[in-house]
C-alpha cells in the first residue's frame, strides 16, 4: 500500500513538472488591427508605411475599416487593398522563432463588401526569404450583414531565428478597389516542451521515491 501511495505521489510530481512551463505567448503584434484606433462613425482610414503598429506596409496603401462591416473580433479589420489599391500592395511583420520548432499560423479572411470577390497571397518567409508557406487566398460574396469569414490555419517549421509573415493584394472584381478583409491574425508554437532542468529534477525525484518505497518494502518483509 505504501509503495502504491509513493508511486502515485511520484506521478503527481512528474505531471506538475511537465506542466510547469507555460505555453508560448502570441507572436503576432496587433493581429486584430485594433491600432491605430479608427474613430467611431468613420468608415475607414487609409494607411501606409509604418502607420499600423507591428506591421510594415510596402508598395502601396491599405485601409483599416470600422463601421462598414463587422470585424471578426474587436472593432476593426484590414482591407488589403487601400485607396487606391493596385495589385502588389503588401503588409508584413517579422517575429522571433526557434529553428526546428513547429508553429501554427491562423487568421480570418473575407472580401471587401464593395467587390464581388478578392484575391491575395499569404506567405511565411524563413531563412534567405525562402517560402515556408505560400498560399493563394480567394473570397467571394461578403455582405455587410454576413461577411462569412473563413478560417485559414496552417503549420510550418521555422528554419531561422526570425520569420516573416506577408500578405499581398492580387486583385478583385473592381480594378484598383477593394481586397481581402483580414482579421484575428495569430502565430504560436504548436506545443509545450518542458524545460530540461525541470524534467530532469522530476525524473530524479520520481526514481528516488520509487527506490525508497522498494527498500522500505524489503525491510518490512
Amino acid at each position: 500500500m505504501w509503495t502504491r501511495f509513493v508511486c502515485r505521489l511520484a506521478s503527481v510530481v512528474l505531471v506538475a513538472a511537465l506542466g510547469a512551463v507555460p505555453a508560448r505567448a502570441e507572436l503576432i503584434v496587433n493581429g486584430g488591427f485594433e491600432l491605430p484606433v479608427v474613430p467611431p462613425g468613420t468608415e475607414f482610414v487609409t494607411l501606409s508605411g509604418g502607420d499600423i503598429p507591428g506591421w510594415t506596409i510596402s508598395a502601396g496603401t491599405v485601409d483599416v475599416y470600422r463601421d462598414t462591416w463587422p470585424a471578426f473580433q474587436g472593432h476593426q479589420s484590414l482591407d488589403l487593398s487601400g485607396s487606391p489599391g493596385p495589385p502588389g500592395t503588401a503588409i508584413f511583420q517579422s517575429f522571433a522563432t526557434v529553428p526546428g520548432e513547429s508553429y501554427l499560423l491562423s487568421f480570418r479572411y473575407a472580401n471587401n463588401t464593395g467587390v464581388s470577390f478578392a484575391t491575395g497571397r499569404v506567405e511565411i518567409l524563413g531563412m534567405g526569404g525562402n517560402d515556408l508557406i505560400n498560399d493563394l487566398l480567394t473570397h467571394a460574396g461578403s455582405t455587410p450583414a454576413d461577411m462569412n469569414y473563413l478560417l485559414y490555419s496552417q503549420t510550418f517549421t521555422a528554419n531561422s531565428a526570425t520569420t516573416t509573415l506577408r500578405f499581398t493584394h492580387l486583385g478583385s472584381s473592381v480594378p484598383d478597389f477593394g481586397g481581402l478583409a483580414l482579421d484575428d491574425v495569430r502565430a504560436a508554437s504548436t506545443g509545450v516542451v518542458p524545460e530540461p532542468s525541470s524534467l530532469t529534477l522530476a525524473s530524479l525525484g520520481t526514481l528516488g521515491l520509487i527506490g525508497y518505497a522498494r527498500r522500505r518494502r524489503r525491510k518490512m518483509a
